[in-house]
């Protein structure tokens, strides 16, 4: 959902969870195509288990987040 806010080199705008719900929501219409396709959620917004959270408890056939930037290290 974009670039990440919440990180170490997060970006300063973003979409908001909400504009985020509506985004993997667009994204779940690949599992009319098919049906072994793997959903997850991650970036923007979410960034922390509540926002990931609020996404999840939003949508109906995405199978976790992706918390890329929670594995960046100190710089």
């Amino acid at each position: 959902m974009g670039l990440t806010t919440k990180s170490s080199i997060g970006a300063l705008t973003s979409k908001t969870l909400e504009d985020s719900v509506i985004g993997v929501h667009r994204i779940e219409a690949a599992r009319a195509v098919r049906e072994d396709v793997i959903i997850v959620c991650h970036g923007g917004p979410i960034a922390m288990p509540s926002g990931a959270q609020f996404v999840l408890s939003k949508t109906k056939d995405v199978h976790g987040f992706y918390g890329a930037s929670s594995m960046e290290g100190p710089r």
